[in-house]
């Protein structure tokens, strides 16, 4: 497969992943408006934040925006009501693991891992990621996220 076939392949599955992302969202949500955030504090750079010592571990950039995602999704997790959370989850479990129960194990585990930290770094931060990019850049990666903010 050829750079550029494989460049727009992974725009694809990162529009593909955006997509789903956003619908679930509005399923929760449907009257809510998108914001991307553009003041001091960051999302994207919460987001980092939340995930630096997973990121640490990884060895190159597509290892980095798997971890990325994920804990997009683990943030949201920690937002919604209990209810969509164990939705969220499920549908995790099905998508990455795929029945192997070791995966499941070691999902929960990074998952747990990732919900304590929020919980610990980012109490009150109730932003809902809404959508998201994720490019490389010569200086290492670059996250830009959509949010919807909830009242608590």
């Amino acid at each position: 497969m050829s750079n550029k076939k494989k460049k727009k392949k992974k725009k694809a599955d990162n529009q593909t992943a955006e997509r789903k992302l956003m619908d679930s969202v509005k399923n929760i949500l449907p009257n809510s408006k998108f914001k991307w955030n553009t003041g001091d504090d960051k999302l994207s750079e919460v987001i980092i934040d939340l995930a630096q010592p997973l990121l640490e571990r990884c060895s190159n950039f597509d290892e980095q925006k798997k971890i990325l995602i994920f804990s997009i999704h683990v943030w949201n997790i920690c937002i919604v009501p209990k209810e969509e959370a164990d939705k969220f989850k499920e549908i995790l479990k099905k998508e990455i693991c795929r029945g192997d129960e070791q995966l499941i194990k070691d999902m929960n585990e990074i998952m747990d891992y990732l919900i304590a930290r929020k919980n610990f770094l980012f109490k009150n931060d109730k932003r809902l990621i809404a959508s998201y990019t994720i490019n490389k850049t010569k200086d290492g990666l670059n996250l830009n996220v959509a949010h919807i903010p909830i009242k608590a």
